[in-house]
């Protein structure tokens, strides 16, 4: 689809010799007098740079031998037309020669009606150029864009909304900027939406509004020169004039003031429809967010309940589960048992026989600064009172009685006998809640270390980095220690 670009201005500022000189058309006609050549809207098809554009060439404002109505209607027309075949413009020129010594009050108007058919939504798709830079000193052109440029009345205003203002002196920067307004949204200009949208007449768009002020304020003017002109004179005929002006300009104000009071009711009568609609919108939607309400309480109630009922399930489940886990160690606990019995018996088995082969001088060696038996005990005693299995390498728990206190164990129901100083946990009994967990004890973690030979099972009384002293010598004893793995008992 095509890039549109509307060329707009006053009569004679170079709008068909633009389009001309970018679409090479022996069918643009130039003109060289106060005259428009151009009586309608027209469009030209043209490719540059590989994009296609539709240039339209539009009529002129102060035509001599046309009203500003007559023209202004001819291009909203055009406008309305093109946007309700959903043909949407990218940009806007409005072209002003720069050879203009001042800012007419003609050119200042047209201007105003201008900026009331775009809008100031369109301000980023509107250029504002200047053109016939080839008929003017250089550096005199430069100041007159500055003043176009800086002064609110006549073009600041425009450009501090964000529209641009160029030199449109060559074809190549044209293209340029043709390029740049085609690669920018479209616009729909404030004209239309007020024609088609909100379904006004012309005469009471911004626009026509804004055209009939001015024709009031020339009417003003002339009545106010003729008049003078009369009183200077005093010839009857122009008094006649004058009186017929006057006549004239009363009618155009009450004609102008009926269409601002017709404007105004249907404004008032527009808001009056807002405000019901949108109070009949926000009750459907408040019925909407009622409803919405009821139906997410429902659905929060039944995720509940699921939840409810799959924490109950969860729940069971691991009972059931702690419980089997409970029976299967008791059962095993009561398997191991009997093999401990085999294993105490071994262990006293060791000690005695240790102090035979001491007594009959077999071994000459004590442990400094320990009774043997005590000794021996701690050696060969890292057994789990519950499971009965050695301890081994690893962590296991010990519980520390403290003294003169008589205490009830919660696994017998008992004095708690097992719960001296040498009481022992293994890990997994402690985690499966075996441990004693009896008021006044306090739980200590110890780590068994692997033996010398790296066997788990293998205890050397009381172990192998304890003191033992040979007798005679008082060196360490060596190879004379007794060991037995008790993964073979």
């Amino acid at each position: 689809m095509a890039a549109i670009v509307a060329f707009l201005g006053m009569t004679g500022a170079g709008k068909s010799t633009i389009i001309k000189l970018l679409t090479d058309s022996d069918e643009i006609v130039i003109g060289d007098s106060l005259r428009s050549c151009t009586a309608s809207v027209q469009e030209y098809e043209v490719i540059l740079d590989g994009i296609k554009f539709t240039l339209v060439d539009t009529p002129g404002f102060d035509d001599p031998f046309r009203s500003n109505e007559e023209i202004l209607e001819e291009i909203a027309r055009w406008f309305a037309a093109s946007y309700e075949a959903g043909r949407r413009l990218a940009g806007i020129v409005y072209l002003h020669r720069i050879t203009d010594t001042r800012m007419l009050g003609s050119s200042m108007l047209n201007f105003g009606v201008f900026q009331r058919m775009t809008g100031p939504a369109c301000s980023d798709n509107i250029v504002l150029g200047t053109t016939f830079w080839d008929s003017v000193d250089e550096q005199l052109g430069v100041e007159r864009q500055l003043e176009l440029q800086t002064v609110p009345e006549f073009w600041g205003s425009s450009f501090d909304q964000g529209s641009k203002i160029m030199r449109m002196n060559d074809k190549g920067s044209i293209t340029q900027l043709l390029h740049r307004l085609a690669g920018s949204d479209p616009v729909t200009l404030k004209i239309q939406d007020e024609m088609i949208t909100q379904n006004l007449p012309l005469h009471e768009t911004e626009a026509g509004i804004a055209l009939q002020e001015t024709a009031l304020r020339r009417l003003h003017q002339e009545h106010n020169e003729l008049l003078a002109q009369a009183s200077s004179e005093a010839t009857q005929a122009k008094a006649k004039q004058a009186a017929e002006t006057d006549k004239e300009l009363k009618a155009r104000q009450i004609a102008y003031d009926r269409v601002l009071k017709e404007r105004e009711k249907q404004q008032k009568h527009d808001k009056k429809d807002i405000e019901k609609a949108a109070k009949k919108a926000t009750k459907e939607h408040e019925k909407v967010l009622k409803l919405e309400l009821k139906s997410s309480k429902k659905a929060e109630a039944a995720v509940k309940a699921e939840q409810v009922r799959a924490a109950a399930q969860e729940k069971a489940h691991s009972a059931e589960q702690a419980k089997l886990e409970r029976e299967r160690h008791i059962r095993q606990a009561q398997d191991n048992r009997e093999a401990s019995k085999v294993l105490y018996q071994s262990i006293g088995m060791q000690l005695q026989w240790l102090k035979v082969r001491r007594k009959n001088g077999k071994v000459s060696a004590k442990w400094t600064n320990r009774d043997d038996k005590k000794a021996v005990n701690k050696a060969y005693t890292r057994i789990c009172n519950n499971c009965r299995h050695m301890v081994g390498e690893g962590l296991f728990y010990r519980k520390l009685l403290q003294q003169n206190l008589k205490m009830t164990c919660q696994l017998t129901g008992a004095g708690c006998k097992k719960c001296r100083p040498n009481f022992i946990i293994c890990k997994q009994c402690s985690d499966n809640g075996w441990a004693c967990t009896a008021k006044g004890h306090s739980m200590v973690a110890d780590d068994q270390a692997a033996s010398w030979n790296g066997c788990s099972r293998v205890r050397d009384p009381p172990n192998f980095r304890s003191a033992l002293w040979c007798n005679r010598c008082t060196k360490y004893c060596g190879e004379v220690y007794f060991r037995e793995c008790l993964l073979q008992q």
